[in-house]
């Protein structure tokens, strides 16, 4: 029997209307790992917008009939229950380029390096403990 959070979770994605940050970006992040801010324009990764949107969905959940959403090209957005055409888009996919590109090559380094420290971490659980001295 399905959870009421497990039902939550699939009626958001048969609408696309996400109540936790969280839930808008790993699906935004299937379609790209770096965006700016709209207001801003500073660059954001997919690691800058995971604390973020945790902190976020912890200390100010949306309240209310508000929902998260996000675009076909992985853009981040907040809307009220019925009124979709009115999208404030938070995040939206970066364009190419050089910086896009080294954000890119430091996000997959990032993620290479913390792999090799679970193998290493896993390694380690394989070596028994050295035998005791007397």
């Amino acid at each position: 029997m399905a959870t009421d959070e497990q039902k939550q979770a699939t009626k958001a994605l048969f609408t696309g209307h996400y109540p936790y940050m969280m839930q808008a970006l790993l699906i935004a992040m299937q379609h790209c790992m770096v965006w700016r801010t709209a207001d801003t324009d500073e660059a954001r990764t997919y690691f800058d917008l995971f604390d973020l949107a945790k902190q976020t969905d912890e200390t100010h959940p949306l309240e209310g009939e508000a929902f998260y959403m996000v675009s076909q090209e992985g853009a981040i957005g907040l809307c009220a229950a019925g009124k979709e055409y009115l999208v404030r888009w938070l995040y939206v996919p970066m364009e190419g380029g050089e910086e896009r590109n080294r954000l890119l090559a430091e996000i997959i380094e990032k993620l290479n390096r913390e792999e090799a420290e679970e193998v290493d971490e896993e390694s380690e659980k394989d070596v028994p403990p050295p035998p005791p001295i007397f």
